[in-house]
């Protein structure tokens, strides 16, 4: 999801590339900022004056994001970044971060607890220092050292193995319980488990109650099972059957349920009417159990 969602960001930067950045003309200096007001597929940036940049002294430093100074001060977009040092004031690689020789910050507000001599931007809105490692410009509690992404489904790993998941780019992160965070790997939304590890199963930052990794099948379309119960997402399923447990599709041939040989039938976690004449379906997308099996 996090994947797909960075592609439609991607692409909507390239739609809109001739508003971006600043316009200085001998009247004064405008730029283009995303309205907060409208979150939809096709919304322009809106164009506001920078009323305190002085356009005989105003330089652009990057057009996105758009970063800028004059004389007086320091600009992310149209806002004032207070206290910052001019001559030494730069943004750090193509990130929303920026710094001098005394602060770091993100947008137009300093990062309170960086090391301005070991602060570094990485991808996104993350960033790290000798000291602690940022999203937004806060810190991330319990992080360790630089973020990378595990490919898939928004989790990623510190430098001690640590894992956290953030569900979208605007999406606050959350640390997982991982049981073994070195071998921790994500699969491919709806046709593989979300994560699993040597010894767990997860579901966004959940770690699946199973009662026997061993025996663990992923079913499709976030339905799993274990030897001792079945699971959609991180959801264990009161009363499902676990060794008769099977995806099953009616008539409409669009809709997966599970059923169990007890005649019950679920539509993810809630109990639901079975559909019209059902029958057991196996996904085809889905690989074999070696594939998210611990090694023996």
């Amino acid at each position: 999801m996090r994947v797909i969602l960075l592609g439609l960001l991607l692409l909507l930067a390239a739609c809109t590339k001739e508003r971006q950045g600043y316009e200085i003309s001998a009247t004064g200096v405008a730029t283009y900022v995303w309205d907060p007001r409208y979150q939809c597929w096709g919304c322009t940036p809106v164009r506001v004056d920078v009323g305190s940049a002085d356009p005989k002294t105003f330089v652009q430093l990057s057009s996105y994001p758009a970063f800028g100074k004059d004389a007086l001060h320091a600009f992310y977009e149209d806002q004032i970044i207070d206290g910052a040092d001019l001559p030494s004031f730069r943004q750090l690689g193509n990130s929303k971060y920026s710094a001098d020789k005394q602060a770091a910050f993100f947008e137009a507000s300093r990062v309170a607890e960086a090391d301005v001599a070991t602060f570094r931007a990485l991808f996104d809105d993350f960033a790290v220092d000798a000291n602690n490692t940022f999203l937004r410009g806060s810190v991330i509690p319990g992080a360790r050292g630089a973020l990378t992404e595990i490919p898939y489904n928004g989790y990623l790993r510190d430098e001690t193995n640590q894992i956290f998941y953030q569900d979208c780019l605007a999406c606050p992160i959350s640390q997982v319980d991982a049981c073994d965070g070195a071998s921790f790997v994500a699969g491919i939304y709806l046709r593989q488990p979300e994560a699993w590890d040597n010894l767990c199963v997860y579901a966004d930052a959940k770690r699946l109650p199973l009662t026997d990794r061993a025996s663990y099948r992923y079913l499709g379309n976030r339905w799993s099972k274990d030897a001792g119960g079945v699971y959609f997402g991180s959801d264990r399923l009161d009363g499902a059957d676990p060794v008769t447990f099977t995806l099953v599709k009616g008539d409409d041939r669009d809709t997966i349920f599970g059923g169990d040989a007890s005649g019950r039938c679920w539509y993810g976690t809630r109990s639901s009417s079975c559909p019209a004449n059902p029958k057991p379906y196996t996904d085809p997308t889905v690989p074999p159990p070696s594939a998210y099996t611990p090694p023996r």
